[in-house]
């Protein structure tokens, strides 16, 4: 697990832009090139559970909060019994054919796993429900639109995108941009409604 060097007392639920508090939003934002995975609310039950799942699709698209975690990953295929660690596992799949595992690229050599393919890994760090409707669409969009492909596992708090390692760069520019344009719309929503 990474843990993100958050003092305590930045830890205020109170104060609040979105689903992340305001003074914690800051120092991730001077995390080294965003590299870092702000999981630190794990280990802080105060905050994770104060954390509200979004439904709103256009409050979700300019909350997304993409980060690129660090290090390459691989998909693999397994056959029969699970070979690795679970603990290595970042998420795996049954299928017919056998179980689709991803890893870290260095633990998938070591164990002799041949990759099926290469990725990088973004998580999406806005606290999403399962249910909700058009979210992985609209974020899918965006990404296609710029050529790049994207796999997509939806946790129970977060989305985590799997896209061509080469493109990594790319698809956080093109999350990040589609973030800010929908912070835009939706302060010109906000702005509109009150002045009605």
């Amino acid at each position: 697990m990474f843990l993100v060097d958050v003092a305590a007392e930045d830890i205020d639920a109170s104060d609040t832009f979105g689903c992340w508090p305001a003074k914690v939003s800051d120092r991730l934002s001077r995390i080294a090139a965003g590299m870092h995975p702000p999981k630190f609310y794990l280990e802080n039950s105060l905050l994770h559970h104060k954390m509200t799942k979004i439904v709103e699709l256009n409050a979700l698209l300019s909350q997304m909060e993409p980060v690129l975690n660090p290090g390459t990953y691989v998909y693999v295929r397994s056959k029969g019994a699970l070979p690795v660690d679970h603990s290595k596992i970042v998420a795996s799949i049954r299928e017919a054919e056998g179980t689709s595992l991803i890893l870290e690229e260095s633990f998938a050599e070591s164990e002799g796993l041949e990759p099926v393919f290469k990725c990088a890994w973004i998580t999406l760090y806005v606290n999403s429900d399962l249910a909700v409707i058009g979210f992985t669409a609209a974020f899918s969009a965006v990404l296609g639109k710029a050529g790049i492909s994207c796999n997509v596992v939806a946790g129970i708090n977060h989305d985590h995108i799997f896209v061509p390692i080469h493109q990594a760069g790319l698809a956080m520019t093109e999350l990040k941009a589609s973030q800010e344009h929908h912070r835009r719309l939706v302060t010109e929503h906000q702005s509109n409604a009150q002045r009605k």
